[in-house]
């Protein structure tokens, strides 16, 4: 009778049910069940009869021509703009609700210009088919099942992007790369067992798809979650909840646990698609995907990676176990970024070695495994080794107590122990022991010195690494024990086989009268008891102005 009098068939009303718009691939916060959004769902009558389970008001609907689109979102409070452009497609509603009758009833019809209602491989926005919705929502053996057995083949032929230059978008990977970030292991396994059969590939080869997959595997990340289905489950989930789950220590904790007890899985299906052929040493570009990888919190992936990469950055030092013995280059980096050393699989477990619980067994596994340490001229990666140290802390320099200081240290050992200062040409070692001789720094100093000699050092080199402990120095006005050892470190250096000084003593004692000035009582004493015992050097006089000139500047 309504529809006699003119209702508009399309008609979009927030209110009319308690569904919410699917928010697929966040991470699960409880904090969404607090804090409002500024969106409000928007549906058509179409999707209340989908989501009441009404296939007659259905039927009558979708003969008195309502549309294949029944949702949308539209920001609010907002009194200008009540309706939105129609976006969640009827059959992406019906599989994000599991309601199995309704997918039958709407791929049942005909497609016509006008009805697209079986039309299963419609996208939203954000390029989501209705076999995603089911995947997110834990309908993919029942949903999922039904929607590949009307029309597998096309799930794998992908969608014609708007670019040429770009590839064609893979449906059937993004929901097992979905079921992998919602840790939904069991319904992995049974998509990737009911689709491999097929083989029926029009896009790429397998190696393409099980690549994708298993690069969602190395990864580790937050479980992604997806909203609730319905206003009152989220309100169930908020009167459960208590302040402590709310904590970010808390979930924090929960979210490592969660992490690590995930690994025996990942494991396991990474076996089984490098059985398959999955390619270790493949990468691919995120950004066409529809199930990003992100890297740091909230930031996309922009670049190519390949799954070494992806498990080195993470620590998933059992992950790179298995890759590298099924044939991973523990020195390959594919894309834009390949000139960059900080890309490298190596430096990436390092950066991840230096976090607060970061695992430094990955940097053992891939030196065990041969990365070089060498850059693509030849050179130490030592340089980058110190610009990843820890900086300092806001009361005062990193000492001994610090954990990320100390995982530092011993990786800097493991790369001297590989061969890292030989490969180090003479004009690097020279900077790398200047800009080392940084208060805190003794240790690093004496890693250096036990890998490679630093008793014949040119005269410049050693003013230098003296004038740069000086200007650190000079900063807080004032010397720690250890800064003290590490200023007599340096000045035994300035004495030959012979015991003779080998810079004149009046440029000692330029830098004894500078560190007077800078109220550095214990560096002059210090360096007064060396002048009274050192035999003054023979050098010229352009030397010496020469030395001086360094002090100066």
């Amino acid at each position: 009778m309504l529809l006699q009098h003119g209702a508009d068939v399309n008609a979009q009303c927030s209110g009319l049910c308690d569904c919410l718009y699917p928010d697929i691939g966040q991470e699960d916060d409880p904090n969404l069940s607090v804090n409002p959004t500024q969106l409000r769902p928007f549906w058509t009558p179409l999707h209340v009869a989908i989501c009441s389970g009404h296939e007659q008001i259905a039927e009558v609907l979708m003969s008195n021509g309502a549309t294949e689109r029944v949702g949308t979102l539209v920001r609010q409070p907002s009194p200008l703009q009540r309706n939105g452009r129609l976006d969640m497609t009827a059959i992406q509603s019906a599989a994000w609700l599991g309601s199995v009758k309704m997918c039958k009833l709407f791929l049942a019809k005909p497609a016509t210009p006008r009805s697209q209602f079986c039309n299963h491989y419609l996208t939203d926005r954000h390029d989501r088919t209705a076999l995603l919705y089911a995947a997110a929502s834990g309908h993919i053996q029942t949903i999922g099942k039904l929607l590949l057995s009307q029309g597998q083949t096309s799930y794998f032929q992908g969608l014609t992007p708007d670019h040429e230059d770009q590839p064609p978008r893979v449906l059937i990977s993004d929901p097992l790369r979905l079921l992998c970030m919602q840790y939904r292991y069991d319904d992995a396994r049974w998509l990737l067992n009911y689709c491999r059969p097929l083989n029926n590939y029009t896009i790429g080869s397998p190696v393409l798809h099980y690549t994708r997959y298993l690069a969602a595997l190395c990864f580790l990340r937050p479980r992604s979650g997806c909203n609730l289905p319905s206003l009152r489950d989220q309100q169930d989930r908020l009167f459960r909840l208590t302040p402590q789950d709310l904590s970010r220590q808390v979930r924090e904790a929960i979210m490592l646990q969660e992490i690590k007890g995930s690994e025996p899985h990942r494991l396991s299906l990474a076996k089984r698609l490098l059985d398959l052929g999955a390619d270790p040493n493949r990468a691919e570009v995120t950004m066409n995907s529809t199930m990003p990888i992100f890297t740091d919190r909230h930031t996309q992936l922009r670049f190519t990676r390949t799954p070494l990469q992806l498990a080195a950055s993470c620590g998933f030092v059992k992950m790179v176990k298995l890759l590298i013995t099924r044939g991973a280059e523990p020195d390959l980096v594919i894309g834009e970024r390949s000139a960059e050393l900080r890309e490298l699989p190596l430096m990436l477990a390092v950066k991840q070695a230096l976090l607060p619980g970061g695992n430094i067994e990955t940097v053992q596994e891939l030196l065990k495994a041969g990365a070089s340490l060498e850059d693509r001229f030849g050179e130490s990666v030592l340089r980058t080794l110190y610009e990843m140290r820890p900086r300092k802390s806001p009361y005062g320099v990193l000492g001994d107590d610090f954990p990320d200081w100390e995982a530092w240290l011993r990786i800097v050992d493991m790369f001297l122990n590989h061969g890292a200062a030989a490969e180090t040409s003479e004009w690097n070692w020279n900077c790398l022991l200047v800009i080392g001789c940084l208060p805190g720094n003794l240790r690093y100093c004496e890693l250096l010195e036990k890998a490679r000699s630093v008793n014949e050092l040119p005269p410049a080199t050693l003013v230098r690494m003296l004038r740069m402990a000086l200007l650190e120095m000079a900063k807080t006005r004032s010397a720690s024990t250890q800064d003290v050892e590490l200023v007599r470190w340096v000045l035994r250096r300035y004495l030959d086989t012979e015991e003779r000084l080998r810079v004149p003593k009046d440029v000692l004692r330029e830098v004894q009268h500078q560190a007077h000035r800078q109220r550095l009582n214990r560096i002059t004493d210090v360096i007064g008891e060396f002048l009274t015992r050192a035999e003054a050097p023979t050098v010229s006089r352009l030397e010496k102005e020469r030395l001086l000139d360094i002090l100066a500047t």
